[in-house]
C-alpha cells in the first residue's frame, strides 16, 4: 500500500527541480539539474513500490523573492539571486549573508544549532506576496539593511509520468 504522505514531498520536489531547470543558467548546469531529478525520481518510485507513477500539479501562483537560501550557523548564505525578481531589483547579491530578517536573528552558537533552521523555516514558511522584510545582511565586513518586497512566481500545470526503465542507473 502507497503512503501518499511520502510521495507528497517527494512530487514537490521533482516538480521544483523541473521547475529549476528553466533557470538552470542561474543555479547550476542543466546535467546537474538532471542528476538531481534522475535522484528524486527512482526515490519517488522506490518509496512508492512501483515502476511507474503518474504525478498532476495544478497552476499556482506562489509568493517568491528570488533567493537561493543557505542556512548555517553564521546566517544565511545566497547562493543565487534570480535575475529580474524581487531580491534582485531590491539589491540582494549572490554571497550575501543574511544575519537577520525582519529584526529575527539568523544567526546562531553552536548550543543552538537548530535554531538558523527554525528562524529561517518560521520567516520562509509564512511568506505573503506584497509584504515587505526588512534584510539585514553582510556583504564582505559592510551590514546593510535591505528591504525587499515579496512577489510571486507562477508555477506552471504539469503532468508527468516517471517509469524504472527511463531512470539511468548511478554513474550513467
Amino acid at each position: 500500500m502507497t503512503n501518499k504522505n511520502h510521495i507528497r514531498p517527494l512530487a514537490f520536489l521533482l516538480g521544483l527541480a523541473l521547475y529549476a531547470t528553466n533557470i538552470a543558467s542561474y543555479a547550476g548546469s542543466v546535467d546537474e539539474l538532471k542528476h538531481e531529478i534522475s535522484f528524486l525520481a527512482k526515490k519517488l518510485l522506490d518509496q512508492s513500490g512501483k515502476d511507474t507513477i503518474t504525478i498532476k500539479q495544478a497552476a499556482a501562483m506562489k509568493p517568491f523573492i528570488g533567493v537561493c537560501p543557505e542556512p548555517s550557523a553564521r546566517g544565511i548564505k545566497l547562493t543565487c539571486i534570480t535575475p529580474g525578481h524581487n531580491a534582485a531589483k531590491a539589491g540582494l547579491q549572490t554571497g550575501d549573508l543574511v544575519i537577520a530578517i525582519d529584526r529575527l536573528s539568523m544567526v546562531s552558537n553552536e548550543s543552538d544549532k537548530k535554531h538558523h533552521h527554525s528562524a529561517y523555516r518560521r520567516v520562509f514558511s509564512s511568506l505573503n506576496t506584497g509584504k515587505t522584510l526588512l534584510f539585514t545582511v553582510l556583504r564582505g565586513s559592510e551590514e546593510m539593511k535591505i528591504n525587499v518586497t515579496v512577489g510571486a512566481i507562477s508555477h506552471p500545470a504539469y503532468t508527468m509520468t516517471v517509469s524504472k526503465d527511463q531512470i539511468p542507473e548511478s554513474g550513467d
